[in-house]
């Protein structure tokens, strides 16, 4: 069982609730030790070619701290690095190139929007995490502290109306996001056909979401539990399903 588990215009930011991760896509440094950066554009065909960019520049003339703009190359508030979280598959810190914020999941109503905030250090907010939808686009979702799954999307500050979100045909919508690199190519990171599977660790228990067939191996390959939802000691945990494996860390 041990080998065979080891083989295995300004367009602003808003939030909104929603009942609805895949493996690590993104990179953090490349083989030299470097920071590798990414481009985040809207998947929305009315916000062709906008990508998010920290707006701290704008901070005395704008409410908003996020905004969505034409992207340009040279524009390095338009660059994000992303940092895995340890303790879910597919999560990601998201930290501005120029401003060193990290994008915050806490929000403030502007308007009729919900405005995000930032914070200085990754242990001041939340992962984010990036759930694929097709080929190259992805949905933005956390879980706020009530449990509720929240997600990113864009619009213009003259809505009045949230958009609604269907996540099975989410893509093309103000809720898709596609990922580049900072010199605005595709990523080359192919994600279809992959299992809409989430691994992740909540109160001390493993929680899976897309497969019921898994199990929960320590690092020395032994099957820890067959129960589903079995609270487990602080520490590093496998999580074997029919597609491959994850590494979860239970706090």
């Amino acid at each position: 069982m041990k080998s065979k588990l080891l083989r295995k215009c300004f367009q602003a930011l808003i939030l909104f609730g929603v009942s609805a991760v895949s493996a690590q896509q993104f990179q953090e440094t490349d083989s030299q030790g470097e920071k590798v950066f990414y481009r985040i554009k809207s998947a929305a065909p009315e916000y062709e070619g906008r990508c998010l960019e920290d707006n701290i520049h704008n901070s005395r003339t704008s409410n908003y701290t996020y905004v969505l703009t034409p992207s340009s190359l040279d524009n390095v508030y338009q660059e994000w690095q992303l940092i895995p979280d340890a303790a879910n598959e597919g999560a990601y810190y998201i930290k501005n190139k120029r401003s060193m914020r990290f994008i915050k999941n806490e929000t403030q109503w502007v308007g009729a929007l919900m405005n995000f905030s930032y914070a200085s250090t990754k242990n001041s907010t939340k992962a984010f995490e990036f759930v694929p939808i097709s080929e190259d686009e992805f949905l933005i979702r956390y879980t706020d502290s009530s449990g509720k799954q929240r997600y990113l999307s864009a619009a213009t500050p003259e809505q009045t109306e949230k958009p609604k979100i269907n996540v099975s045909r989410a893509q093309g919508t103000p809720y898709a996001w596609q990922v580049l690199n900072a010199d605005g190519t595709k990523t080359g990171i192919s994600i279809v056909g992959k299992p809409f599977v989430t691994v992740k660790s909540v109160d001390h228990k493993i929680v899976v979401t897309g497969t019921d067939d898994y199990q929960i191996f320590d690092l020395q390959g032994r099957e820890i539990t067959k129960q589903k939802n079995t609270a487990l000691l602080p520490g590093t945990y496998l999580v074997s399903t029919n597609e491959r494996t994850y590494k979860v860390l239970v706090k």
